[in-house]
C-alpha cells in the first residue's frame, strides 16, 4: 500500500488536497472548516449576524429574532 502525503498548499501552508482547477481557495476553506474546534465555531457563529435596513431610523440593525 503506497501512502501518498499531502502537498503543502501555496495559499494557507497546511497540508489538504488541492484540486487545480483555479479556485484553491475553496480548498483552504473547506480544510479550516472540517478541522476547527468546537472554541473556534462558537467565535465564528458569533461573528456572523445578520443586519436588516431600518427604514425609519435610517440605520443598519442587527436582526436578533429568527424567523
Amino acid at each position: 500500500m503506497v501512502v501518498r502525503t499531502k502537498p503543502i498548499c501555496d495559499v494557507c501552508g497546511n497540508r489538504h488536497t488541492i484540486h487545480e482547477i483555479g479556485f484553491e481557495y475553496f480548498d483552504c476553506i473547506l480544510y479550516k472548516m472540517n478541522n476547527e474546534t468546537e472554541e473556534e465555531k462558537m467565535e465564528r457563529r458569533k461573528r456572523e449576524c445578520v443586519e436588516v435596513w431600518d427604514m425609519e431610523k435610517k440605520e443598519w440593525k442587527v436582526k436578533t429574532d429568527t424567523m
